[in-house]
């Protein structure tokens, strides 16, 4: 059998095992295409409107953004000669061999071996999606753990939110997590008044922020960055062509989840004091959450 049919035998299923975890796919999702933070962003009728939400999704599985539904993984009883060959097959399947029987597997894997978008929209129409689950969100600073399972590997999902473009592209090298970024080719970062409000809207190292002149300059050029993005959309060019001018120290949104044994070892190699102090800072406020729930 193939790892498709192997799937297919678990479609009758899906709703045990993606209900509690499917609104985490939604939240990654949503940041991709908003900027409201993140009590803001449940607010919408997304969290409220379960007819909505699927419609969103179902729109998302059909365009094959697949990479939201990685947020949302169930891990599951089968013999291991089928583990094996999903495993041959399947891109982030978590399997640990102290575990022998037990494989995780995300909504990911489900909808991309889907045959039709038919099949896809049956399968997330299956999924009764429980909002109860983000009353247990874990808030440190800047970065919040909205979801966390301690069985077998265990799985977290995090959002954090105010963090710079750099430590996204750091963030994003451990290619092991799933992630979900604002996008700036859809969501316009274009500044609402005068001031800019740029400390709330870009990253200042402390190196840069103790030096008067420096500190003078970069405020300066990161303004007049902005004016010049502002004037380029209030004429029509595109969010995407004018996003080229944004500075790496503009902040953003993220949304990064993957096994607790994925999660440590990026905590492990970000949280040593070799690491930069932006992105150390988030793997410390990750690591405080992560042992508070154990």
């Amino acid at each position: 059998m193939n790892t498709i049919g192997v799937l297919e035998q678990l479609y009758q299923n899906v709703n045990k095992l993606f209900s509690k975890t499917i609104v985490y796919s939604l939240i990654g999702a949503r940041v991709c295409y908003s900027k409201k933070p993140l009590f803001e962003l449940l607010k919408e009728d997304y969290f409220q409107n379960e007819t909505s939400a699927k419609q969103f999704l179902k729109r998302l599985a059909n365009y094959k953004h697949y990479s939201v539904f990685s947020h949302s993984v169930a891990y599951i009883s089968m013999p291991i000669a089928t583990i094996q060959k999903i495993l041959a097959t399947k891109f982030k399947a978590i399997y640990n061999s102290n575990y022998s029987n037990i494989i995780g597997l995300s909504l990911r894997h489900f909808l991309e071996d889907a045959a039709t978008d038919e099949i896809r929209n049956a399968l997330i129409d299956a999924i009764d999606i429980d909002y109860n689950v983000l009353n247990n969100i874990m808030q440190k600073e800047n970065v919040y753990l909205i979801y966390y399972n301690g069985n077998y590997d265990g799985y977290a999902v995090f959002y954090i939110e105010n963090i710079s473009r750099v430590a996204t592209h750091q963030l994003v090298r451990h290619t092991i997590l799933n992630f979900s970024q604002k996008s700036q080719r859809y969501v316009l970062e274009q500044p609402r008044n005068k001031d800019l409000q740029l400390e709330n809207k870009f990253y200042i190292p402390d190196k840069i922020r103790e030096n008067k002149y420096f500190y003078n300059k970069y405020i300066q050029l990161i303004k007049e960055l902005q004016l010049f993005y502002k004037e380029m959309i209030e004429n029509g060019i595109s969010a995407e062509d004018a996003r080229y001018i944004l500075p790496n120290a503009q902040y953003s949104t993220i949304v990064v989840s993957g096994s607790l044994k994925q999660l440590y070892d990026f905590i492990a190699k970000r949280k040593n004091k070799d690491a930069q102090k932006e992105i150390r800072d988030i793997a410390i406020k990750m690591y405080e959450l992560l042992e508070n729930k154990k």
